[in-house]
């Protein structure tokens, strides 16, 4: 029977060996051997890509000055060691200095190699990257822009680096204030895309690039309104992505939750309603169930609600909040809002006393978790002064909504539909009260 290894294991076997070799090299060649000093770059490069970053930085700054003694600062090995220096710092988490390096290799890199050079062109992506990183948003979308034209140029329209930098341009756009431009450049982009997914195994660097993608159509149409353009995009996505990664990839799953979230946008309910249902199954066969299988069950139960089924509606939220507690906490928005729901639909299913239990049970909890002005509080008051009118007691209603008023006029403003709603129901409450 065949035996096969991981990546991570060919690695480890691969600079175990380099380790046990190296001795020898230093002892037959000499240490300035340039196989003995290639030797030890690769076995701090293999070494970070093992996992151990500090250890692979450690490694390269103890090479670099034996690079810059036996070869020159300007000889290429030195210069990669350079590059692999501001890489593992990168990767250790200290941006500031990353960037501070790639700035100070760029020129020496140029005027080695020159600017078309495809570690130059690479080099200048890292800084304009790390530059993004470092909260310079702005100063990242002008790197971008001007480093775009020149990977065009050099390696093409189609190449993997130039799609790569045309993504951090157009999301560095949206970040920026012009989601319309951003979305514009992800039309254009996602075919390029979709055909480099199609010639080269997906990556952590591609799948993340994908879900940057999938992340920034649906923030950039959501701020711009255009929901009919979110679902053509991801309409078009994902077809693409079930061939190539597969129907049950995460990212595939991803856009079809996308698709049935935007799809109840156009009131579409019943539509949305039967994709999440479809949904659910396969994403519980992939993934354990986790806080996106929630969400989509709180999704299933909103549309089940709007399409009409009211008691299915109040049976689902039922099934889901113990599992809500579990996973999120009894003080979590979303465990907050099923109490909410299951309050009103119990409500509405005529058990008008149970309502306001459940309502005044869930008005301690956001007394507690989100204090007397917040919005979910204020709705929920409100709806404990609207089940005590129900149950035949007006002066208490009235009492409470009289309360809530001055609360709401400073919260939401006099005009607010939430405050004149109260006003109506308190002139309701006092006209019956004259009669």
């Amino acid at each position: 029977m065949a035996n096969f290894c991981s990546m991570g294991e060919v690695l480890n076997a691969i600079l175990s060996l380099a380790r046990t070799l190296l001795p020898h090299l230093v002892k037959d060649l000499g240490p300035d051997h340039s196989d003995t000093l290639t030797a030890r770059a690769e076995i701090a490069q293999w070494t970070g890509e093992t996992g151990d970053a500090p250890e692979a930085l450690r490694l390269f700054r103890e090479l670099l000055p034996d690079l810059v003694r036996v070869l020159g600062p300007n000889d290429y090995h030195t210069l990669t060691a350079r590059v692999h220096i501001a890489e593992w710092t990168a990767e250790t988490d200290h941006a500031p200095d990353a960037l501070r390096l790639f700035r100070e290799l760029l020129p020496d890199l140029l005027g080695v190699l020159g600017p078309d050079h495809y570690d130059v062109l690479i080099t200048r992506a890292k800084i304009a990257d790390r530059t993004a990183k470092t909260g310079d948003a702005s100063e990242a979308l002008r790197l971008f822009r001007e480093l775009l034209p020149d990977l065009v140029r050099v390696l093409g329209v189609h190449h993997y680096r130039t799609v790569m930098v045309t993504i951090n341009t157009a999301h560095w756009t949206g970040e920026t204030g012009d989601e319309l431009e951003a979305l514009r450049l992800f039309r254009e982009l996602l075919p390029e895309f979709v055909r480099i997914l199609n010639l080269r195994p997906a990556n952590h660097e591609t799948l993340a690039n994908l879900l940057r993608i999938v992340d920034d159509i649906l923030r950039w149409t959501d701020k711009t309104g255009d929901s009919r353009e979110a679902l053509r995009l991801f309409r078009e996505m994902h077809p693409d992505l079930v061939r190539i990664l597969g129907p049950r990839h995460y990212v595939a799953l991803l856009v079809r939750d996308m698709i049935a979230w935007w799809t109840s946008k156009f009131r579409c309910s019943f539509e949305a309603l039967h994709q999440s249902r479809e949904l659910l199954p396969d994403l519980g066969r992939v993934h354990r169930p986790d806080l996106w299988t929630l969400i989509i069950r709180v999704q299933i139960a909103h549309w089940t609600d709007e399409v009409g089924d009211a008691p299915e509606a109040l049976r689902l939220y039922r099934d889901l909040l113990p599992d809500l507690v579990r996973a999120l906490g009894s003080d979590h928005d979303e465990t907050l809002a099923t109490q909410g729901h299951v309050a009103n639909l119990v409500g509405k299913s005529g058990d008008v006393r149970e309502a306001l239990r459940l309502s005044r049970e869930l008005l301690v909890d956001l007394m507690r978790a989100r204090g007397p002005d917040h919005l979910t509080t204020l709705a929920t008051r409100s709806n404990i002064a609207h089940w005590t009118r129900e149950i035949g007691d007006a002066p208490e209603a009235l009492r409470l909504f009289r309360e809530l008023l001055p609360n709401l006029v400073r919260m939401l403003g006099p005009e607010h539909y939430g405050t004149l709603t109260v006003r109506d129901h308190i002139a309701s409450l006092e006209a019956s009260d004259t009669r």
